[in-house]
């Protein structure tokens, strides 16, 4: 647009003032505090309010601190924490249909900072997929980029690594298991999708370099993923159950895989 300077016209990256981003967070948490209570009287979650904190954040908020600071001083006591938690998951997604294009990057953001940030239990994200995401997908079909982008920033990186996720106890084999759980709540040809482009983004996070010669991709975890992968071909490809002691023909799934070697 017009009003992003010549600094982002001439290929800069868009400054980001820290001092107007902290008055508009402040603002934001001050009208929460004091006008907007996401707790109503009643006890119940108010969604108007959340949502339109969810909203406001979308435009203010640049990084992790910036969420998980804002989440904190919305006040939210301990028994209502994994409500609300769910409620803002909700309404996050209802926000991405309205504008996919937009809101899917800021909205991946939100979500990865909150969830690894533990302000977000990863188990009220599931749960919250899991009731609400099939209805996100039907009204708007490319919102699996968000589980994509979720994916990727869970995958288990060293502290300071640019990307990924540094946790005590957290490993390969909790990921994978992970990906599985979030997967198999999506049909199958939406999974591969999600799953394919978040490898390749990670291809992408390490300079390109393919997969099979990244450290943690030991063979084993090669030969678990294009089983994974085979499978939700040939579930996207049947609307019949797929025997167990089915596979798919390495050189056919690698035509499907474009860009990733596995």
């Amino acid at each position: 647009g017009s009003g992003e300077g010549a600094g982002a016209a001439a290929g800069a990256p868009a400054k980001i003032d820290k001092r107007v981003t902290d008055e508009r967070l402040y603002s934001i948490a001050k009208e929460m505090q004091q006008e907007r209570p996401v707790i109503n009287a009643s006890g119940n979650v108010d969604t108007d309010n959340l949502r339109w904190f969810a909203q406001e954040m979308l435009e203010a908020a640049r990084t992790a601190t910036h969420w998980e600071t804002s989440w904190v001083q919305l006040c939210v006591p301990e028994e209502h924490r994994n409500a609300v938690a769910h409620e803002l998951v909700r309404v996050l997604f209802d926000l991405l249909v309205r504008a996919p294009e937009a809101r899917s990057e800021p909205i991946t953001d939100a979500l990865a900072y909150l969830s690894k940030g533990s302000r977000v239990k990863l188990s009220v994200l599931e749960r919250a997929i899991k009731e609400h995401f099939a209805g996100t997908l039907r009204r708007s079909p490319s919102a699996w980029s968000v589980l994509s982008g979720l994916l990727l920033s869970w995958f288990p990186r060293p502290k300071g690594h640019g990307w990924g996720w540094s946790r005590i106890g957290w490993s390969w084999l909790e990921w994978w298991k992970l990906c599985n759980r979030v997967l198999d709540l999506l049909p199958p040809a939406v999974a591969f999708d999600t799953l394919r482009i978040a490898l390749i983004q990670m291809q992408d996070r390490e300079g390109g370099t393919p997969l099979r010669q990244q450290e943690l991709w030991t063979e084993e975890r090669l030969a678990k993923l294009r089983t994974k992968l085979g499978r939700l071909h040939l579930r996207s490809q049947s609307d019949k159950p797929v025997p167990a002691t089915a596979a798919v023909e390495q050189e056919t799934l690698q035509a499907k895989l474009p860009g990733l070697d596995i």
